[in-house]
């Protein structure tokens, strides 16, 4: 760009190569001023000057930017000259090279200047972390400079580590091999002393809890993570209940198959409580039983991925394995089977909750009250199925819906429902979007293998 002021966000500048001059991935000139935010910059070449980005008498100002895998013959990120003024604020550059190894992974040159601010300047494979000449300058602000090759508080560096919140210490990464630059909850840069965040990813991966090798019960892991944290938990059957999952956390069996590990509430109240969690908890592979209900749900959007909800009961009300409020709520590859309740013998559905279901088997299940065998949904609440099975419920019709309430199935099996199958709001589905009525024809229902024989249509 030349003598011009765009703004660029939101955007990904990469694998682009300029040979002949200067700038792999943006090049401004004659006083032009972007302001680019949120940008990557990303396997960029510049073969003269300026891997990613190349500055000449202007002054971009770039805020929450990676320059990540770059590699210019000077300045392998960032090079400016001819008095440019250049901004970096809560960005990171990492994993960039500079061919000459002495003319760092940012350079300047010819009276220029750059400000670093908030941000991260890590593992460069070739010079230093900044490098100055006739008489340009770089100044620091509540920045790590950590392990780049030529080094880090060197040349125009020198002497400002520990100086205006500026140090040098690994970022711990998430996973850098992967180009994963969010890094691990206890890193020096997630909440820097006086300075906040630092980089420009923020905290993306958390501590693992395992149960019971190092914290005994599922609920005391449970209470003790923190949003981004992974609990695990050991091959075995748990006798506990009432668990509270209040954060953005993942619980999963070790193995990740719901045969591994199997939450028994006894009877004795809900196996989980998911509570006003707008992101809502991941949970994998595993069991949960014995709950009355199985799990209660409000105002939060938990994920379930390869779980059976077998044997849960609400008695004299709704939802036996599922009473879920004001929320959004999927569930992939999961069984629910034998669970009752008043209504929705499997799941209920009330105050606008969407409930997606994808791969999903619902057998078994009973609604006291004869409305909704499997799911119940009430308050303009909806149910969307994808390549499900709704089944043998012994009370109620497959899925009730009331006040305004709806449900969309797709390529999914309604069969042998005691109170019917495409009734209610499923009627006129069958046989539209691949929707059919058939026996499943399971392995042994009697056993709970609820996997289908090779004559399954």
């Amino acid at each position: 760009m030349t003598a011009s002021s765009p703004r660029l966000a939101s955007c990904v500048i990469q694998n682009n190569t300029w040979g002949p001059s200067r700038g792999g991935g943006l090049a401004c000139r004659d006083g032009s001023s972007p302001t680019i935010t949120d940008c990557v910059f990303l396997d960029n070449t510049g073969t003269y000057r300026g891997g990613a980005l190349f500055s000449k008498d202007s002054s971009p100002s770039l805020e929450n930017c990676v320059f990540a895998q770059c590699e210019g013959d000077t300045g392998g990120a960032v090079w400016c000259e001819d008095g440019s003024l250049v901004t970096l604020t809560n960005c990171t550059v990492t994993d960039n090279s500079s061919v000459g190894a002495e003319s760092g992974v940012i350079g300047l040159a010819g009276s220029s200047s750059i400000d670093i601010v908030s941000s991260i300047v890590a593992f460069n494979a070739a010079g230093p972390a900044v490098y100055c000449e006739d008489g340009s300058a770089a100044n620091l602000v509540c920045t790590d400079i950590y392990n780049n090759a030529g080094g880090d508080y060197v040349g125009c560096l020198a002497g400002q580590d520990g100086v205006d919140g500026n140090f040098s210490e690994d970022p711990l990464f998430c996973d850098a091999a992967v180009g994963d630059y969010a890094f691990h909850y206890t890193s020096p840069c997630a909440n820097a002393d006086g300075c906040g965040l630092v980089g420009a990813l923020g905290v993306g991966c958390g501590r693992d809890w395992h149960v019971p090798s190092e914290v005994a019960t599922i609920a005391a892991a449970v209470d003790s993570a923190q949003s981004g944290d992974t609990v695990i938990v050991e091959c075995g059957t748990y006798l506990e209940h009432d668990i509270q999952l209040q954060t953005e956390i993942t619980l999963r069996s070790t193995t990740g198959d719901p045969s591994c590990v199997t939450i028994d509430a006894g009877g004795a109240g809900s196996v989980l409580d998911i509570g006003s969690v707008p992101g809502g908890p991941l949970v994998v592979g595993i069991t949960i039983t014995g709950g009355t209900p199985g799990i209660n749900c409000w105002a939060s959007s938990p994920q379930f991925v390869d779980c059976v909800l077998r044997g849960n009961n609400a008695p004299g009300g709704v939802g036996g394995a599922a009473n879920i409020l004001e929320s959004g709520v999927s569930f992939t590859r999961c069984v629910f089977e034998h669970c009752t309740a008043d209504s929705g013998g499997a799941l209920w559905g009330a105050g606008l909750s969407s409930l997606v279901l994808e791969e999903c088997t619902l057998s078994d299940n009973a609604a006291v009250g004869g409305t909704g065998g499997a799911i119940g949904l009430v308050g303009g609440s909806s149910a969307d199925l994808t390549n499900c099975i709704v089944a043998f419920s012994s009370q109620g019709d497959a899925i009730h819906c009331e006040a305004g309430s709806a449900a969309d199935i797709m390529c999914t099996d309604v069969y042998g429902n005691a109170g019917g199958d495409y009734v209610g709001c499923l009627a006129g589905l069958e046989g539209v979007d691949g929707n059919f009525s058939a026996d499943p024809v399971f392995c042994d229902r009697d056993e709970g293998r609820y996997s289908l024989h090779v004559s399954s249509p």
